[in-house]
């Protein structure tokens, strides 16, 4: 019953009513602008801590929500130095294996081993061909709020190091003011484990988050990405994301999915969920297709 119960909780924390929160996308924009300047007072702080916390707003419009301006940026660009090390770790660790274009081409292992030759290493030409980049399209509809999304990413492999960059627009048809809200990333990794796991991939993320709406809001982020492919056609992909602002509570977005995996291209179907901790969670079902190159 415990187990039930604690279930349930979740599920009333993730679909708040939307009435909760008004314009969700705008509230979500406007918690990360800078709280608006108060003249000194000598009369006594308020009674709780939620009164004495400016309202957040833009253009003179007040959301009448707390802000939470408690960080600053530096304390979010020290955080560059402890994220970045799994990168680095598993560059270090992980041998000059490739990734297979086909994940499916070997029954043996997603990698492609390299073969000595002399001095040099090079892939046999009787080997899986080696993935060098990837393209992802997906679309978003939130089951507790009219907010739809598309995604555009592309990634990119240089040995165990990946590059990605990623578009994502939310539409919020019932807000005027800010209907639209943009996440772009661009960010580096690498395969922490490489083939030591013969079927899995798993990259610890870096970089920069930037959210878009009426103003550009930049962010320190941090993620990681992890894919399976069991067992033949099935493939199984998931991620989590951290944003950290200067000002503002920090934004997640999470994601978990699975499909098929034809060849080159891979067709999945699951779930993601953005939170912030003043504004309305979302949660609905998403559908991407990618192909590799």
């Amino acid at each position: 019953m415990r187990r039930v119960h604690g279930f349930g909780l979740f599920l009333a924390f993730a679909f708040t009513s939307v009435g909760a929160y008004a314009q969700t996308l705008q509230q979500i924009e406007a918690s990360h602008q800078p709280g608006p300047a108060t003249a000194p007072s000598s009369s006594p702080p308020p009674s709780t801590a939620t009164a004495s916390l400016p309202t957040c707003g833009s253009a003179g419009h007040q959301t009448g929500m707390p802000c939470r301006n408690t960080s600053t940026f530096g304390d979010s660009l020290g955080l560059v130095f402890v994220c970045m090390l799994p990168p680095v770790l598993g560059l270090c660790l992980s041998p000059p294996h490739r990734l297979a274009v086909a994940p499916y081409e070997n029954d043996r292992s997603i990698y492609v081993e390299p073969v000595q030759v002399g001095e040099g290493r090079y892939y046999s030409p009787d080997s899986p061909i080696t993935r060098y980049g990837e393209w992802n399209a997906a679309v978003f509809s939130a089951a507790n709020q009219r907010i739809y999304a598309h995604t555009v990413e592309m990634r990119g492999w240089l040995s165990p190091v990946m590059l990605h960059a990623e578009w994502t627009r939310f539409y919020e048809p019932s807000a005027p003011a800010v209907d639209t809200l943009d996440f772009l990333r661009l960010r580096i990794g690498s395969n922490l484990f490489g083939p030591s796991i013969s079927r899995f991939e798993m990259y610890p993320l870096a970089g920069l988050f930037v959210l878009h709406g009426s103003t550009w809001t930049p962010a320190f982020d941090v993620g990681l990405e992890a894919r399976a492919y069991p067992v033949k056609p099935l493939v199984i992909a998931g991620a989590f994301n951290a944003e950290f602002f200067a000002n503002g509570p920090a934004l997640f977005d999470s994601k978990l999915d699975a499909g098929v995996s034809l060849g080159r291209l891979d067709v999945r179907a699951g779930a993601r969920w953005v939170y912030q901790s003043n504004a309305a969670g979302f949660i609905g079902p998403t559908l991407s297709v990618s192909g590799k190159l």
